[in-house]
């Protein structure tokens, strides 16, 4: 916030991966380093001048402070981050293509932007935007940290249940995460009739934006986990505005097409339902669980019969590193 005038609404942590000291373009032009795109995050940011929306998240950081205060004790230790995010990514290869890099879009006029809070109204305002689609939707993420079982707050459901749909109704749907994204989470996705064919996967990518048609976009700070669309406070915005649709866009597509370049390994869960060749594992063929529904069924109905079976297999797995550990093992 800047003197009750301007806003900035980023992505971007505060450390050096997400704001590196590199200006690529003004007055002072860096050459950046080997591997820049993927060393730095991928991140969006906003630096809008009105004081009306300036107001807005002004009134929240001053209630969030004195609510802080009010309940500040001794620090404690927080939560393991979701991801760990290496210091030096792996070099790109010599015969890669020259970078692209997007001289930031400068607009003097009036923009339509809906401010986006947790827990106050993203998950509100982000369904909304998704249903909206007609042709297409361009998602960028970490990750989507969907388990597939009832510890999925409601409102995640209904936005992973969103995506789905726009899927099912044939709409040109991406999906690009953190090459970080746990396995476990993409099988989950999968095994609730996600193609694929949907998924990329880049490196440093710490973005978070929607692009529906080409004409709306939503970025900001939420990720897609239970408590990013729900408890967390994060903030985002979402510009009716096709001429900043179109700018990220372009973005998002140089993104998929250059640095997105991984796709989804085979899949774990897929992989459980064949039986084990004789004696690679001492466990008969019965106790491999068959996943997948068979028939269709709804979204939600899906959602039930897959958790439960996931959650099985998951059990099934350690019971069986357990087995093969043990000195009564006759294949050790």
């Amino acid at each position: 916030m800047r003197d009750g005038g301007a806003v900035w609404c980023s992505s971007g942590n505060w450390q050096s991966s997400n704001q590196p000291n590199i200006h690529l373009f003004g007055p002072r032009r860096d050459r950046p380093p080997v591997g820049f795109q993927r060393k730095y995050n991928r991140d969006y940011h906003a630096i809008i001048v009105d004081p009306k929306i300036a107001s807005i998240f002004e009134g929240y950081i001053a209630r969030d402070h004195d609510l802080a205060a009010a309940q500040a004790a001794a620090p404690q230790p927080g939560p393991e981050p979701d991801l760990f995010v290496p210091e030096e990514p792996e070099a790109p290869p010599a015969f890669a293509r020259p970078p692209r890099y997007f001289e930031p879009l400068r607009l003097d006029r009036e923009v339509s932007v809906q401010p986006l809070l947790t827990p106050d109204n993203y998950a509100e305002h982000t369904l909304k935007l998704i249903r909206s689609a007609r042709e297409s939707v361009r998602f960028q993420n970490q990750y989507i940290n969907f388990r597939g079982t009832n510890e999925d707050f409601a409102e995640f459901k209904l936005l992973v249940g969103a995506l789905k749909s726009k899927i099912d109704a044939g709409v040109d749907v991406r999906i690009i995460c953190r090459d970080l994204m746990k396995q476990e989470n993409l099988d989950i996705l999968i095994a609730l009739g996600f193609p694929k064919e949907v998924f990329r996967f880049q490196p440093a990518c710490h973005n978070k934006t929607i692009i529906v048609d080409g004409k709306r976009v939503m970025f900001g700070s939420h990720n897609w986990s239970n408590e990013g669309v729900k408890t967390n406070r994060d903030a985002s915005l979402v510009f009716d505005d096709e001429e900043i649709a179109q700018y990220l866009a372009e973005i998002y597509d140089y993104d998929w097409d250059n640095l997105a370049t991984a796709h989804p390994a085979a899949s774990r869960i897929a992989a459980t339902r064949r039986p084990p060749e004789c004696g690679v594992f001492p466990f008969p063929p019965c106790m491999m669980i068959e996943l997948g529904a068979s028939r269709t069924v709804s979204f939600d109905e899906r959602h039930r019969v897959t958790s439960l079976r996931i959650d099985l297999v998951r059990r099934f797995a350690r019971f069986r590193a357990a087995f093969v550990a043990s000195p009564r093992n006759p294949f050790r």
